[in-house]
């Protein structure tokens, strides 16, 4: 089983074309495996066209723990995906707590 050490958020603005990133955030696309809530977002498409696989991420950041070794990369969708960054209810990896 994996151990995620690292999550990277790749957000944008849902106000520019999808595909236009800074360079930092496709260095970081580059640096682990790549989820995302809706894998046929406009922006996952792009991340695709660019030679970048995007898997589905499941219900939520923590469901990341067990899949991935090292550096996990999170392609948050035009909302921010408020809901599977901050996992429901009480306890150690509600709000904040990733």
């Amino acid at each position: 089983m994996g151990a995620v050490d690292r999550l990277l958020l790749v957000t944008s603005s849902p106000r520019l074309p999808a595909g236009m990133l800074s360079w930092p955030a496709w260095e970081a696309l580059r640096s682990g495996p790549v989820f995302a809530l809706d894998p046929e977002s406009p922006q996952a498409r792009a991340v695709r066209a660019a030679g970048i696989p995007v898997e589905p991420a499941g219900a939520d950041a923590t469901a990341l723990r067990d899949r991935v070794e090292g550096t996990a990369v999170w392609l948050a969708g035009p909302d921010g995906d408020p809901r599977g960054l901050v996992p429901p209810g009480p306890g150690p990896h509600a709000a904040g707590h990733l």
